[in-house]
């Protein structure tokens, strides 16, 4: 091999470690924030009254015009992010919560025996089990919060009158039992797999790289599929599981 070829497999190889360490920290990150929500925890900062950012204000100012009025705030610390503010909102019959982060707005019902209902806008999941339901609204923020009121109202037939929430204290109690219970998990289902398929995308590159020392096993055609595959097949993994939670679930 001579000096040309030699820095030219370098300058790939150093490419490819950049590549790599990106593919690797992102899955680290990814994988340590979608498993660890049982144990995460939120800090009450309603003392602070802080300023919504424009977008966020905007749903809170449409969902006081629809009756609901402010609980509080809090915030969320997750690893190697910056902290997230949530601002948190029940109807006038006490009973369904509005969490608002950014564009997005979740509103939650919480039955006896850990029974959980959630309608998100304008992006999520689409869940149906015994015990919980998430349900994904795309196209309006009211039409949301009237098919989460359609869905509590189908649930209370069999589990009776959703817990109120009057306070930070109720509040927290709801956001427990979605933590603690396998609610959480299933909820972030679709991006821990994201994650794993980030993270043995990771693994096979540093095979791969490791093989590139390894004269009697250097398969000159093998570097560039692997680069190509670090590259794209994680990003374009995401990218579909990420268009499933851009859709009305199926009831709509």
């Amino acid at each position: 091999m001579n000096d040309t070829s030699s820095l030219l497999l370098l300058i790939l190889i150093i490419l490819k470690l950049i590549d790599l360490g990106r593919v690797g920290f992102v899955s680290f990150v990814g994988l340590q924030t979608s498993l660890g929500t049982r144990n995460r925890r939120i800090t009450d900062v309603s003392n602070l009254k802080l300023t919504p950012p424009s977008i966020t204000q905007q749903n809170i100012s449409f969902l006081n015009r629809i009756g609901f009025q402010r609980v509080g705030e809090a915030q969320l610390k997750l690893p190697f992010r910056p902290i997230s503010t949530i601002w948190v909102l029940v109807d006038t019959n006490n009973y369904v919560q509005a969490e608002t982060i950014g564009g997005h707005v979740s509103f939650s019902s919480f039955f006896h025996n850990n029974i959980l209902v959630v309608t998100d806008y304008p992006n999520g999941e689409h869940i149906n089990t015994p015990t919980y339901q998430s349900h994904t609204i795309t196209t309006d923020l009211g039409f949301a919060y009237m098919y989460h009121l359609k869905q509590v109202k189908k649930f209370g037939r069999k589990y009776g009158t959703p817990n109120n929430i009057r306070n930070m204290a109720d509040y927290y109690r709801g956001e427990t039992m979605g933590r603690v219970y396998p609610y959480a998990r299933l909820k972030l289902k679709r991006f821990i797999w994201v994650e794993i398929v980030r993270f043995v995308t990771f693994v096979f590159g540093v095979i791969t790289l490791i093989l590139e020392f390894l004269p009697a096993w250097r398969t000159p055609a093998l570097f560039p599929i692997v680069t190509l595959l670090v590259l794209f097949i994680p990003d374009i993994f995401e990218s579909q599981m990420i268009k499933q939670t851009h859709r009305n679930s199926a009831e709509i």
